[in-house]
């Protein structure tokens, strides 16, 4: 449809039945006139093969002949009216070139790039700069044999010599904009690491191609955060659009592909604002009614004084600057004292925890704190500051997920495809070794939670097949002994089906566990055998699986009572909408009664103060 400037419809434009499929680009001619491209083969009932032209009352240019074999990515129109289209890898074998440019009719034109053999691969995004020049990338790795995912060519289509770049990327560059001072900013839709900036997906290059540093994107390095567009304002911000995870889960029982597990995520999606030297501009769309984090909190630490330490993936706080970690008082005001002037981690928090002297250890997906390089896990002291007497340094493909603090000081770590013990100065514990094995279908394991019993021995959790033993007998879920060996003591039904995201441990030495597992909630005796003193004769949760969450924290009080959150709506049939609280048998307290309202989609985490006299709770709540 085309809209009045006002955003009403335009009732003189009528494209009718339209195209039969989908629309990716559309492109204006000075005339008025409308070019479209996108996976189609008719519009209205005539065959126009991936391309069509409207009039400016939106029927089709029988004028136009355009014809393309494949799916039409992108368009741009030269000064002479004749049209740039990238074309996308649909798998056809007769089609080798995925860029061409077609004459005003819709004619291809031979004097395009003559003798070359152009892109071999799917071509996403096209600039043509005021000087004619076409900038252009995509998923191809040459063009007429120069290797790139991204290259610039002269207006008839031959390589600019004055251009360098032999780069090759595994992820495609799906939008390109040009600053006023001719430079180029590049976007990737999904992760990729590079030179310029590991994990991230905007770069900045020179007139003649070359990297410019001086952009340092303060920007998400999660797996699946993707751009979608980068516009340049006359100012010279930058506004990009985004799509970022607010967490990931794994689950197939609700979403298997051939008996492998499929990654599932809230999403956000955001358009952001970042100055010319790649930083947040905190001023774009900061309201100054919006109240708590702008997005997922994955930690909570309840302090002794009632301040709560929270860590995740927002980078705002009741309208203030707050980069992934903050500390908040007990009236729910952002600590101003908390790293005072620093700029904080520059990417998720997944966990956190608290030492008895009160210094905070922070883990997560940041390379750096306050810009100086501390990777995936940190200690900070009281005020905020970083502990220059901790010093990790371990290779970890993904991050930091769990933590857990021994009575003697030492660390337990927990992450993707790692589990390993510190000493107190975060140096490696070589008296702990394991080794964990990945689940069939998934990247890597992952550690999600790690509990300590009372003699030392560790109740590990995650999505793995086995830790320091044969894969698949200790799957998802395993008991080690102080050395890493596993307990063979220890042996519960799960399967690699399953996979714990929460655990905890009663005063009994029964353990808690929740996730993806049969009933979402379960508890263990202390060898590991489901308790069939839990909840007896009771339905136990009713899972909602859209966001696909479940338990994700699990917390026993003083008196033994269970605290649990997650994305559940009720428990043995009375509605509950993400947080509840247990009686020490596993059923329902019904003393403890937040409403129906409360949690519009799912909880992330809950925390105590003095025993449970305060009850804190983070995620999607109303």
């Amino acid at each position: 449809m085309r809209l009045n400037p006002d955003g009403s419809r335009d009732l003189t434009f009528n494209v009718g039945t339209g195209v039969n499929g989908i629309i990716n680009t559309l492109v204006l001619q000075t005339d008025g006139k409308i070019i479209a491209g996108g996976k189609f083969t008719t519009f209205n009932g005539v065959v126009s093969n991936h391309i069509v032209r409207l009039t400016t009352t939106g029927s089709r240019d029988a004028a136009f002949t355009g014809n393309i074999a494949n799916s039409v990515a992108d368009l741009a129109i030269q000064s002479n009216g004749s049209i740039i289209v990238g074309i996308n890898n649909d798998g056809d074998s007769l089609v080798s070139n995925f860029i061409k440019r077609l004459t005003s009719t819709g004619a291809v034109d031979a004097t395009f790039n003559v003798g070359g053999t152009g892109a071999n691969g799917s071509v996403k995004t096209i600039f043509i700069q005021p000087d004619g020049k076409i900038i252009f990338g995509g998923e191809f790795t040459s063009y007429n044999t120069t290797n790139c995912s991204y290259t610039r060519i002269t207006p008839n289509g031959l390589p600019d010599a004055t251009f360098t770049n032999n780069a090759v990327y595994a992820s495609p560059v799906n939008n390109i904009a040009l600053q006023a001072d001719g430079k180029i900013l590049l976007s990737w839709g999904e992760y990729i690491t590079i030179t310029r900036a590991e994990g991230i997906r905007v770069a900045r290059l020179n007139t003649n191609g070359t990297n410019d540093p001086a952009l340092s994107p303060e920007m998400d390095r999660n797996l699946d955060h993707n751009i979608s567009s980068v516009v340049v304002q006359p100012d010279g911000k930058l506004l990009i659009a985004e799509s970022i995870p607010d967490k990931w889960s794994t689950h197939d029982r609700y979403g298997s592909f051939f008996g492998r597990k499929v990654l599932f995520s809230t999403r956000n999606f955001k358009i952001n604002r970042y100055l010319a030297n790649g930083a947040r501009d905190q001023n774009f769309c900061i309201s100054p009614l919006q109240k708590a984090a702008n997005r997922t909190i994955n930690s909570l630490n309840v302090q002794a004084d009632g301040k709560v330490i929270i860590g995740g993936s927002f980078y705002n706080y009741n309208g203030t600057s707050s980069n992934y970690l903050a500390r908040v008082n007990s009236d729910g005001s952002k600590d101003a004292g908390f790293n005072a002037g620093g700029t904080g981690p520059d990417s998720y928090i997944y966990t956190a925890a608290l030492q008895a002297d009160g210094k905070i250890l922070v883990g997560g997906m940041f390379m750096k704190y306050n810009g100086m390089p501390d990777t995936f896990l940190i200690r900070l002291n009281i005020n905020g500051s970083r502990d220059n007497s901790f010093h990790f340094a371990i290779p970890s493909s993904g991050g930091v997920k769990s933590l857990a603090i021994q009575p003697d000081g030492k660390i337990m770590v927990g992450g993707f495809a790692k589990v390993v013990r510190l000493n107190i100065d975060g140096s490696i514990d070589n008296s702990f070794n394991v080794t964990i094995y990945a689940n069939y279908g998934v990247f890597f394991p992952y550690i999600e939670t790690i509990a300590i019993q009372t003699d030392g021995k560790l109740i590990v959790g995650g999505s793995f097949s086995g830790i320091s033993g044969p894969p698949g007998l200790t799957a998802n879920l395993v008991r080690l002994n102080t050395n890493g060996s596993v307990d063979g003591s220890f042996s519960s039904s799960l399967n690699t089906n399953d996979v714990v995201k929460s655990g905890a441990l009663q005063t009994d030495g029964k353990i808690l566990i929740g996730g993806y597992i049969d009933s979402y909630l379960r508890r263990l005796n202390t060898d590991g055998s489901n308790d069939a003193s839990f909840n007896p004769g009771g339905t136990g949760l009713d899972i909602n699986l859209t966001p696909v969450n479940f338990v994700t924290s699990i917390v026993v009080q003083p008196d033994n009572k269970i605290m649990v959150a997650g994305n559940f709506r009720s428990y043995n049939n009375v509605t509950t909408n993400g947080i509840l609280r247990l009686n020490a048998d596993g059923t329902l307290d019904n003393v403890f009664n937040p409403g129906a309202g409360g949690v519009t989609q799912y909880a992330t985490v809950v925390g105590l103060l003095n025993g449970g006299s305060k009850i804190y709770l983070a995620g999607s709540i109303t």
